[in-house]
Order: C-alpha cells, then sequence, then structure tokens
C-alpha cells in the first residue's frame, strides 16, 4: 500500500508543474483568435486571410498571480500569402482551466530590429 501513495505522490509531483502553467498557444485558440478579431475590427486584414495552420502563437512569460491565474504573454505570428506576416504581442489572463479569464490586449509589432552580424538569427 505504502509504494502506492509513494507512487501517486511522484506522479502527482510529475504532472502538476504540467497543469499549474497553461499554455495557450492553440492556432484556434483564445489569443490567436482574440488577436486576429481585433486586427479585422481595425480594418488591418480581411477574414480570408488567416491560415490557422500556419500562425505561430509563442508563450514569452508566465507570471503567477495566485489563485490558479497566470499573467501570460505571447509573440503571434500571422503569416500572410505573398504579403508581410502580421505579429502581436499580447497579454492575459489565464488559469488552471480556462485560457480566456480576461480579454486581450494586443500590440501590433511594426518592426523587427536583429544582429545579423553576430548571428541572431532566431524567428
Amino acid at each position: 500500500m505504502k509504494g502506492i501513495w509513494s507512487a501517486a505522490a511522484l506522479w502527482g509531483m510529475m504532472v502538476s508543474p504540467l497543469m499549474a502553467d497553461p499554455l495557450c498557444n492553440h492556432p484556434d485558440g483564445w489569443v490567436v483568435s482574440m488577436g486576429w478579431v481585433y486586427l479585422k475590427n481595425a480594418g488591418v486584414v480581411g477574414s480570408a486571410e488567416l491560415d490557422t495552420a500556419a500562425v505561430r502563437a509563442e508563450r514569452l512569460a508566465s507570471e503567477p498571480l495566485g489563485g490558479g491565474r497566470y499573467r501570460q504573454v505571447y509573440h503571434v505570428t500571422y503569416p500572410r500569402p505573398g504579403k508581410p506576416p502580421l505579429e502581436l504581442i499580447t497579454l492575459h489572463v489565464a488559469s488552471d482551466t480556462e485560457c480566456s479569464e480576461t480579454a486581450i490586449t494586443a500590440w501590433q509589432v511594426s518592426a523587427t530590429y536583429r544582429d545579423e552580424a553576430a548571428g541572431d538569427t532566431t524567428d
């Protein structure tokens, strides 16, 4: 019986970090969808321009707020055929069970600067 409890405790320690910090970067998820809605409402894009399969959302930060809530920052890239991609930085609050605890705030990236000579070629 002691072995079962030890195994359960070990499993809980391994899984709890994964559950404690929600990942809200799904192409059809809250962050990507709401960012696109903001771009559409601002007249930047039309509905037909979105290819959800090609959208990338990378979590840049996740700050625990307590009570199972996290302030999260994402870099979202919307590729567009024949045009430069659109990029947003988004901020929102997620919980252990829900990515849409709050509306997102989005900032459109207007330029990206890199030091190509130093080998900084990250996308």
